[in-house]
């Protein structure tokens, strides 16, 4: 085996380790994108459980219920939260969810328009939420 070929051999070796480092990296990264997009659906998705819990027990006028289920909704929207921040780059429509969460929770609106803002809040975690994630 002259230089040449031993020179080739070398290169083709390096070149193979470099690009199977650089598909493990990408293969890591898309894992992780991907994880990460499936907890924001599953954060949402219970956000969404327990808003929906929220507004029967409201409408048939069980405050015991509506109350259990916002205290859960805390825990929920914080799990939304701590998911959401996982993003390399936060989008403003998922900041302006959890802050109508946290107002819902602390009580900024009126108790007439509580409904209307879980009905709203429901729809737009609603598509949060990706299927088959």
């Amino acid at each position: 085996m002259d230089a040449s070929t031993l020179l080739y051999s070398l290169i083709l070796a390096l070149s193979g380790v470099v690009v199977g480092w650089l598909l493990q990296l990408l293969t890591s990264e898309y894992k992780e994108r991907r994880e990460i997009h499936r907890s924001v659906s599953m954060a949402a998705a219970a956000c969404l459980g327990r808003l929906k819990k929220m507004l029967m027990a409201k409408q048939k006028g069980n405050n015991r219920i509506f109350d259990d289920e916002m205290h859960h909704l805390g825990h929920d929207s914080d799990r939304y939260l701590q998911a959401v921040s996982r993003r390399s780059k936060i989008k403003m429509d998922e900041m302006q969810i959890y802050e109508r969460l946290s107002g819902l929770l602390i009580g900024v609106e009126k108790e007439e328009l509580i409904v209307d803002q879980i009905t709203n809040l429901m729809e737009d975690v609603r598509g949060m939420i990706i299927y088959a994630a």
